[in-house]
């Protein structure tokens, strides 16, 4: 893939693949997390809920691999469930959160593009019928959304002057990571302005109005430290 593709942002799954090799497993695994948070409504019953839950938080080291080989037990369990009641956007939808709790060692497929492909079916299989092909296109959109958030521009790495990381810009960084406060961005860009940041990526991704953010922001991750 070549910085061009990467900036016309057309095909997705080439993308996936680009960093599958490239991109660090948290960052992966919180890009399946916001794929799968967009299918929220169709999980069936709390147990997917949480399951996403434990997989976002194994993702930042707090939660045990224990605790994340119970979360995909649940998951696999939920999947089953819908496809016995003949819910297929829950089984879909289910089967994409059992992705993102995979622990990542499987060498045949990776968890961004597994959970992402199958979220895009279970979107597509919620659809009124002949409306599947052009619900499950509106999804890769949001999905390309959620991947330029968390991955930025990999042909042009960005790097942060440890200077710009005062108190201020920390505790407002770490705050709206926690909460997901992603509306405090512009307020983190003025104090990292004040900080002496220069960086027009960083301070543009934060002011943009139209911008979508998640947790594994590449800008914000870059303003914590995290990989």
């Amino acid at each position: 893939m070549t910085e061009a593709e990467w900036v016309a942002g057309g095909d997705l799954k080439k993308m996936l693949k680009y960093l599958h090799k490239r991109a660090s497993g948290r960052k992966r695994r919180l890009f399946a997390v916001a794929c799968c948070r967009r299918l929220w409504r169709l999980f069936n019953g709390a147990n997917c809920h949480e399951a996403l839950e434990t997989a976002e938080q194994y993702a930042d080291s707090l939660v045990s691999k224990d605790e994340l080989s119970e979360a995909e037990s649940e998951a696999n369990e939920a999947t089953t469930l819908c496809r016995e009641a003949g819910n297929e956007a829950g089984a879909s939808a289910a089967f994409a959160v059992y992705m993102a709790t995979d622990e990542g060692v499987n060498v045949k497929w990776d968890i961004a593009e597994s959970a992402a492909t199958i979220a895009r079916a279970a979107v597509a299989a919620e659809a009124t019928r002949g409306d599947g092909r052009a619900a499950s296109s509106a999804e890769d959109t949001a999905q390309l959304a959620l991947l330029s958030d968390i991955f930025g521009n990999p042909f042009r790495p960005v790097v942060v002057d440890p200077t710009w990381r005062t108190s201020t810009v920390t505790q407002l960084a770490r705050g709206i990571y926690d909460d997901r406060t992603f509306d405090v961005l512009p307020i983190l860009a003025d104090a990292l302005q004040d900080a002496g940041c220069d960086c027009d990526d960083i301070l543009n991704h934060f002011r943009d109005p139209n911008a979508t953010h998640v947790r594994g922001c590449w800008a914000l991750d870059l303003v914590l430290g995290k990989e």
